[in-house]
Order: structure tokens, then C-alpha cells, then sequence
């Protein structure tokens, strides 16, 4: 199914392929210096590649940037869809105990794991660049990476809460949620200051827990 997704093959370590290593090479580049500040020659250069394997293969640096967004979102929708499917089970029975421990374990989970693959963390940056300064590709980035994901927390905290959270409420509070795991797992170098922390790992990722807990408790009564 996801045999021509090159964010797979990424994953899977394919780097003999030089398309696979100009995508994985472009993704830095893009999600460092944006789609326009992105130089062709260095991802060339950085990919043990050519500018011609990156016309042939890509049609041009757009057509690349193109490629790299529609895979990443793939690769992201695939990645998230177990907690989608958990969610859609739970919508239909409402119950407000299992949403709430959905909630809690998507937002942690997201932050943990997308915070190690630096495949998703780029994704964040690009999406954040995107929001900005949007670029042809970001109709495509928008719905994977910002609507999907927000629609999903607005409707388990409207579960969550038993039908007293409304539409608008739930979307406000699932965005700042969504904003915080965008954030942490890209170990923002605002967040980490502002903690004062080095890393994020298991003694932070308690502290993030049990502050969920807390916030998420708040925002239900």
C-alpha cells in the first residue's frame, strides 16, 4: 500500500536508493530553511546525489518539496490512525472515562514518540513554516498534521466531559493540547528554556503527566 511512500523507506533505512536519500536529506532542509530558503545544491551535496537525479526524480526543488509533504502526511495519518480507530470505538458508546484516557495517552504517546523520530519532528517544523508563510502544499499538510488531529481531541473531550464541553470549547482546549505535542516532540527551544530542562525524557515525560492530568481534569468540570 505504501510501497512508493519514500518516508517509509526512509524508516525502513533504503538509503542505497538515491531518491530515498535526497528525500531524507531535503526533509532537513526544508523543515530548516523553508521551502525558498532551501538550496538545491546543498541537498544535493548533503544526499551524495546530483541537481540532475533531483530533476529527473522530482521535476525540481518544488516538485521535491511537493513529494515530501504529501508523503509525510501519509506516513502521519498511518502512524496515528490505531488512536483514531480507539476513538471511533469509543464515540460509540460515549464513554467519557475511556476518552479521557485516550486523550491522555495520544498526547503523551505523540509527544514520546514523535519527539525520537526525527522524521515526525520535521513534519512539526514544516507545518509550523507552513502556517506562516503557506506554500501550494499546504492544503495537504494542513488536514494530517492540524485538522485531523484537532477534530479527534475536540471530540473526545466533548465525550470526555459527558456533552457539557460545546463544539467551540472542545476545538479551543483540543488546539492548545494539539499545540503543546507539536511543541514538546519537537523539544522547542522555548519549552525546553522555559522548563529549564536538557532533554525530555522519562522524569520529564512524568512531569508532563502528571500536569496532563491535572489540566485536563480542569478543563472537564
Amino acid at each position: 500500500m505504501f510501497e512508493n511512500n519514500l518516508i517509509f523507506k526512509i524508516a525502513d533505512g533504503c538509503d542505497s536508493d538515491p531518491k530515498v536519500r535526497i528525500a531524507k536529506t531535503a526533509i532537513g532542509e526544508f523543515a530548516r530553511f523553508s521551502l525558498d530558503g532551501a538550496r538545491i545544491r546543498q541537498i544535493a551535496k548533503n544526499s551524495d546525489t546530483n541537481i540532475a537525479a533531483i530533476n529527473y526524480h522530482f521535476g525540481g526543488k518544488e516538485g521535491l518539496y511537493n513529494t515530501v509533504i504529501g508523503d509525510l502526511s501519509e506516513y502521519f495519518e498511518h502512524e496515528v490512525s490505531p488512536y483514531y480507530s480507539e476513538g471511533e470505538a469509543i464515540e460509540r458508546v460515549l464513554s467519557a472515562k475511556d476518552a479521557k484516557k485516550l486523550i491522555k495517552k495520544f498526547v503523551l504517546e505523540c509527544i514520546e514518540r514523535f519527539g525520537r523520530e526525527g522524521i515526525v519532528k520535521y513534519l512539526c517544523l514544516i507545518m509550523s513554516r507552513e502556517e506562516v508563510s503557506p506554500s501550494k502544499a499546504f492544503c495537504s499538510i494542513y488536514y494530517s498534521i492540524y485538522e485531523r488531529p484537532v477534530n479527534f481531541l475536540a471530540k473526545m473531550l466533548s465525550i470526555a466531559s459527558g456533552g457539557r464541553l460545546k463544539r467551540d470549547m472542545s476545538v479551543v482546549f483540543a488546539q492548545s493540547l494539539w499545540s503543546s505535542v507539536r511543541a514538546y516532540s519537537a523539544k522547542s527551544s522555548a519549552v525546553m528554556r522555559l522548563h529549564n530542562w536538557r532533554e525530555l525524557g522519562k522524569k520529564e515525560m512524568e512531569i508532563l503527566s502528571r500536569s496532563l492530568d491535572k489540566v485536563i481534569e480542569k478543563a472537564l468540570r
